[in-house]
């Protein structure tokens, strides 16, 4: 993992190259109501959370989640 940044209701997470898909697995692992989905890439990954999700919740379960979680403003 590398950074992360909201683009209105997505967050893109930027990874080393190779570990987007890996990640992204394991974000889809977790129950998480305020993430609808997942698509990545080789060092991307889009998640796009659903309409009103509170973004502070979902840092900590980011956060929770993945090592070294930082978001990018």
């Amino acid at each position: 993992f590398i950074k992360a940044q909201f683009a209105g209701n997505m967050l893109v997470l930027k990874t080393l190259h190779g570990y987007a898909s890996s990640l992204a697995a394991e974000i889809d692992n977790y129950t998480i109501p305020e993430i609808v989905g997942s698509l990545a890439g080789d060092d991307t990954i889009l998640l796009i959370m659903r309409d009103g999700a509170n973004r502070e919740a979902v840092v900590n379960l980011m956060s929770r989640i993945v090592p070294r979680f930082t978001l990018t403003e």
